[in-house]
């Protein structure tokens, strides 16, 4: 491997802890509005979907020496069993059921395949209890403010934004009333 992509795979390993702790508090706490719709759905690409492609690529390079052993783990191969059945099942919805959207299924897939890709970079990322106990206390913290913005939209009004259907996926900072539950 040449020197200069051992270095920045060395780099990149150095920060992919920092770069877990940041997503795993940055998701939780943003707001859910979207950049763009993908047309004919009610999918909406948001800013976390980019800060998780970033990271994956991140990860990706920092792993880049190692890729052969990680590859071939039993994790690995479970979950690229469990992805290839993912597209099987979606190559059968659209051509032989004719049951979904190509374009829909195909959004769908890719962010499960978006979203369980963090398992592995977190298996990565973390090399010591240290910094387990790090990543816990900003959990803690992440979800504490959670909790405090639940109470805050129950009791003082703070907007809700919801993208559980379609009319909600745009974004918009909606209002509970007084007998709804937190969202």
């Amino acid at each position: 491997m040449p020197k200069p992509m051992l270095k920045l795979s060395l780099l990149c390993k150095k920060y992919l802890f920092w770069w877990v702790v940041f997503i795993s508090v940055f998701i939780p706490l943003y707001p859910k509005f979207p950049l763009f719709s993908i047309p004919g759905t009610y999918v909406a690409v948001r800013v976390e979907d980019f800060l998780i492609a970033v990271v994956i690529c991140w990860w990706l390079i920092a792993i880049f020496p190692q890729i052969k052993t990680f590859v071939s783990e039993t994790v690995t191969l479970t979950f690229l069993l469990f992805f290839s059945i993912g597209a099987l099942s979606l190559f059968s919805a659209i051509f032989l059921t004719q049951t979904i959207t190509p374009h829909l299924g195909f959004f769908h897939l890719l962010r499960r395949i978006e979203v369980m890709m963090l398992f592995f970079v977190s298996l990565s990322a973390f090399t010591s209890l240290k910094q387990v106990k790090i990543w816990l206390g900003a959990m803690f913290i992440a979800t504490s403010v959670v909790i405090l913005y639940g109470f805050g939209q129950q009791l003082l009004s703070f907007p809700v934004i919801s993208t559980t259907n379609k009319e909600f996926s745009k974004g918009l900072g909606l209002f509970l009333s007084p007998d709804a539950r937190v969202k």
